[in-house]
């Protein structure tokens, strides 16, 4: 039986397809899934540095998908509170990764090997130069 109201938090600084399949797997234990996206202090809170895109522009990109219900700002890396205290409802999961495991959630998924933000971001940094190169 389907979980009727499902919730996880990203950053997706920058969206990629780990975390799309991230999403699926949620979105197969729910019939809504609401996302939330870290603020940008949470990111540079948790990551350690300030995100490629603004949280306006995450949010934006994920409330697009079709999979997703809706998306809350989350300013917070840890689940918000009211987000918590509605996992005690037989109709609700929180869904997380086996790498975070935050208090609250209720089931968690391995995450997509070899690919990551922090991955794509070091690649990056190693590719591109301010050099023209002809």
């Amino acid at each position: 039986m389907k979980k009727k109201i499902g919730y996880c938090a990203l950053t997706a600084d920058p969206l990629h397809y780990g975390h799309i399949i991230y999403l699926e797997k949620c979105k197969e234990n729910c019939g809504q899934l609401y996302v939330g996206v870290m603020s940008d202090e949470a990111v540079i809170s948790y990551k350690g540095n300030k995100p490629l895109q603004s949280v306006y522009e995450r949010e934006r990109v994920i409330r697009a998908l079709k999979m997703v219900s809706g998306t809350f700002i989350q300013n917070t890396f840890e689940f918000p509170y009211f987000i918590t205290e509605m996992a005690e409802r037989k109709d609700y999961h929180i869904f997380d990764s086996t790498e975070h495991s935050r208090s609250g959630a209720t089931m968690c998924f391995d995450r997509t090997d070899n690919i990551s933000s922090t991955i794509i971001r070091k690649h990056n940094e190693n590719t591109y130069t301010s050099e023209l190169k002809i």
